[in-house]
């Protein structure tokens, strides 16, 4: 099942997430995301969170509006956006988008989404995270294949203390058995050399992030 999680930060809706959006199966909005699907003329199916960033007069626009909200409380061990990812797991979902999760005034919360395509409940499942430059997922203990312009920047950012066995083709850079740790930015700003580039990985996972129309 097809689901594009909305999280609250900038959603610009452009060819790129109107076409997730509209090729979605479930849309779960993560407390303001549902504002900024309110913005394009989009009723999510789900709005999750602790809802603090919605007034209460919009809140009950929304409740005669979406078929269901689940409200948490304020004080809770987890962001929207990680709620409303285990939300999409829940429902089944097996290939996840996640819209709005840059541009928001947390930078730590920026930070916390891209780790979280990281996250043991996402193994086995195909998650990226979407604007209309770039878009980011996680490879663990596998191997991804992913659509490319020649001249496209391919970056890989490790996650955890070793990443090991990584092996890149269809980049100008080669990477064959390399060993990745954290804080290097050696994988920084590779480039795709032609339609389809691919990322393995045998043990720990990276994040490699292709950008679209960029060699900056």
């Amino acid at each position: 099942m097809k689901t594009v999680v909305v999280l609250g930060g900038e959603l610009a809706a452009g060819p790129r997430v109107k076409a997730a959006l509209e090729s979605a199966d479930f849309v779960i909005a993560a407390d303001g995301g549902a504002e900024r699907l309110d913005r394009i003329g989009v009723i999510p199916d789900v709005v999750i969170g602790d809802l603090d960033s919605i007034p209460d007069a919009r809140l009950e626009e929304l409740r005669n509006r979406v078929p269901e909200i689940l409200r948490y409380p304020t004080r809770k061990d987890a962001t929207d956006a990680e709620l409303a990812l285990d939300e999409a797991v829940a429902r089944g979902a097996t290939y996840i988008t996640v819209a709005g999760a840059f541009g928001g005034p947390r930078t730590d919360h920026e930070m916390a989404n891209v780790l979280l395509l990281a996250a043991p409940s996402m193994r086995g499942r195909d998650v990226r995270l979407l604007t209309e430059l770039f878009e980011a997922w996680a490879v663990c203990d596998s191997k991804r294949v992913f659509a490319a312009q020649p001249g496209d920047t391919v970056s890989l950012v490790p996650v955890g203390d070793a990443v090991a066995g990584v092996a890149t083709h269809g980049l100008e850079w080669k990477l064959d058995n390399a060993t990745l740790t954290v804080g290097s930015t050696y994988t920084i700003s590779n480039a795709a050399t032609s339609s389809q580039a691919t990322v393995s990985v045998e043990t720990g996972a990276v994040n490699p992030v292709p950008v679209f129309g960029s060699r900056d």
